[in-house]
């Protein structure tokens, strides 16, 4: 039976899926459908002009959109989770009421769009712009806003508590009154910008950035103090604004005094942008980080594991802890290399882990890196290095510890363009690199001596500043069946060949 008439017989009973649409990729084509009420998960559009097409009710979850112009669709209700959307276009004049949670939009540019009764919760906005457009009644919980500019937008009328603003461009925007000191970045942005921003508290009246520092501000404070013991969650504005006003010892004293209240209640969203707050703000110690995290699991998990409170706890625990400590992870490398060694060549093993410890330690440097490896049996072995230290060492050792594994100066430079830094003056480090690159040459010769293959299969970039500047490009394995996949987000960049 061929695949159309099972299709047909699927549809028949109930089928729904439009499988012709989502299982191939759609390219530099022309789309003028209706796909109301259909199940379009997954599908992938690269360079296509998507024209008056209905997407009403539509599921599009795990899709992706790449270099794609959407003009007048229509988006009621359809569900657009986990979305990635990049160099694209949208235009619309109907209202866009839809789920975009966990949505990434990268370079993405958004031309007279009205959202209305959105959600954006954990949604990434990176390079994008926004014009004469407006986002009514929506939640953006924990959305990230990165270099984003925004022309005659009107943000009054929505739920902007814990977005955050990573260097914002605004003109003619409206943002809303009483929600701007519980967003990340916003005070600060305020009080150091000189775009022209507006503030409104959704009536007709609005009032200039300078009013609303010198005379909301401070009534909002005395405000908040005085509600912080009946509603703890006060602490998060005297918190944020204080830090933005570099008074730093009001904003310890209020950061603590938050984060025990939301403790104390088991309010672990709270709690959650509480160490938020803490981490980025810089001012406290390993120690203090570490007291309060000791603080969260002792008040935190108070009963019996059927309780909901320890359900809860044991739910949100470990990503309090991933953003508590946020700030204290430091640049890291991890490489996984393919070998022809097995078990048994004991000498050889030996030799090649006290060789690849030594280079990536690399001892004659002022602080000398952190070094795990592991070695995992899979016929033949597989060797793991862990390295963890200052960003310019794992910088220098990457494309070393690559020539070593056989890829070329060429393929190198490629995807590393810095391959011997030059841009350091200092004797010692120059002494300690060149230290290392001879004994990455005199590893080189072991392995050839030992007719030792080493192949690298992995290489991962953690917490690098050149990483999500984009200084580093992917590397492509030369061979025909190289699979490569890139993850970018923060401070991850993650390379896989096979």
């Amino acid at each position: 039976m061929e695949l159309r008439d099972i299709a047909k017989k699927l549809r028949k009973l109930g089928y729904d899926r439009d499988d012709f649409f989502t299982s191939t990729v759609q390219n530099k084509a022309l789309i003028e459908q209706d796909y109301s009420n259909k199940t379009l998960n997954h599908m992938v559009l690269i360079d296509c002009r998507v024209l008056r097409t209905n997407f009403d009710y539509a599921a599009a979850t795990g899709s992706i959109f790449k270099l794609c112009e959407f003009t007048d669709c229509s988006m009621y209700q359809p569900d657009f989770e986990f979305c990635s959307f990049y160099d694209c276009t949208i235009q619309t004049k109907a209202p866009v009421l839809s789920s975009f949670n966990n949505c990434n939009f990268i370079n993405v540019e958004f031309i007279g769009v009205v959202f209305e009764s959105c959600t954006f919760t954990g949604a990434l906005f990176e390079n994008c712009t926004f014009r004469g457009g407006a986002i009514k009644a929506s939640t953006l919980e924990n959305a990230l806003f990165q270099n984003c500019s925004f022309f005659d937008m009107d943000l009054r009328h929505l739920n902007m508590d814990f977005v955050h603003l990573e260097q914002p461009h605004m003109v003619g925007t409206i943002l809303p009154f009483s929600q701007l000191p519980y967003m990340f970045g916003c005070l600060h942005y305020l009080m150091t910008t000189e775009d022209s921003v507006k503030i409104s508290s959704g009536a007709s009246k609005t009032i200039n950035k300078e009013e609303y520092l010198e005379k909301a501000i401070p009534l909002l404070l005395q405000y908040w103090v005085d509600k912080s013991n009946l509603r703890p969650e006060f602490y998060f504005p005297l918190s944020n604004y204080y830090i933005a006003k570099k008074d730093y010892a009001n904003a310890i004293t209020y950061l603590r005094q938050g984060l025990q209240s939301a403790v104390v209640k088991h309010d672990f969203r709270m709690i959650k942008f509480y160490c938020k707050l803490i981490s980025e703000s810089n001012l406290f110690d390993l120690n203090a980080l570490h007291r309060f995290y000791e603080m969260i699991k002792r008040f935190g998990s108070v009963g019996s594991v059927q309780t909901p409170e320890m359900r809860s706890f044991m739910r949100n625990i470990g990503e309090i802890k991933t953003i508590l400590f946020h700030s204290q992870k430091k640049p890291s490398l991890s490489l996984r290399f393919k070998t022809n060694l097995f078990s048994s060549d004991f000498d050889k093993v030996s030799a090649v882990l006290g060789r690849l410890f030594s280079i990536a330690k690399m001892n004659e440097c002022l602080v000398p890196n952190a070094v795990e490896i592991v070695l995992s049996e899979n016929s033949p072995l597989l060797i793991h290095v862990q390295v963890s230290g200052d960003e310019d060492n794992l910088l220098f050792l990457l494309p070393l510890l690559m020539q070593a594994a056989g890829v070329t100066a060429d393929e190198i430079n490629h995807c590393v363009p810095f391959f011997l830094r030059t841009d350091n003056d200092s004797t010692s480090a120059t002494a300690a690199f060149q230290h290392t690159q001879a004994e990455v040459h005199a590893f080189s010769s072991i392995c050839h001596d030992m007719q030792l293959h080493l192949s690298l299969s992995e290489y991962f970039l953690e917490n690098c500043e050149a990483v999500t500047a984009g200084h580093v490009l992917p590397f492509y394995c030369p061979c025909e069946d190289a699979n490569p996949l890139m993850l970018h987000g923060g401070s991850e960049w993650q390379t896989h060949i096979s």
